[in-house]
């Protein structure tokens, strides 16, 4: 029997340091989470209940083992997020007054390639 899933989902999810106290020229305390509308979408339809799996990959560094981590826990099903050993995680920086700044550069996302992409079996 094919095993069914109500969401799969394809996209980058980097890491987020928020500042909690200023903007990003004046603050001193960060909290650390992480961005992505599709990763975000997988944990708000697993915590409904549905059978979701995100397709991506992430970088084998700290950041990418947390986002790894967290989308477990939630229920996302990563069977096909790899993880890349030769690029980074990304990371943005982003403030409570609407500053953001991203470093994106080298992750696997910039250099995708449509057959470097893991592609599960859906109908």
């Amino acid at each position: 029997m094919t095993e069914r899933f109500d969401l799969l989902a394809l996209g980058e999810t980097m890491l987020s340091l928020v500042a909690t106290d200023g903007n990003l020229m004046t603050a001193s305390a960060f909290t650390a989470t992480h961005g992505g509308a599709e990763s975000n979408t997988c944990v708000a339809m697993a915590r409904r209940g549905l059978r979701v799996a995100w397709v991506s990959r992430l970088g084998d560094d700290p950041a990418g083992r947390r986002i790894r981590a967290h989308l477990s826990g939630e229920g996302v099903d990563l069977r096909w997020a790899r993880t890349d050993p030769a690029r980074p995680t990304g990371l943005m920086l982003r403030d409570t007054e609407g500053g953001v700044r991203y470093w994106r550069s080298g992750r696997y996302s910039s250099a995708a390639a449509s057959r470097s992409v893991v592609r599960p079996n859906c109908r």
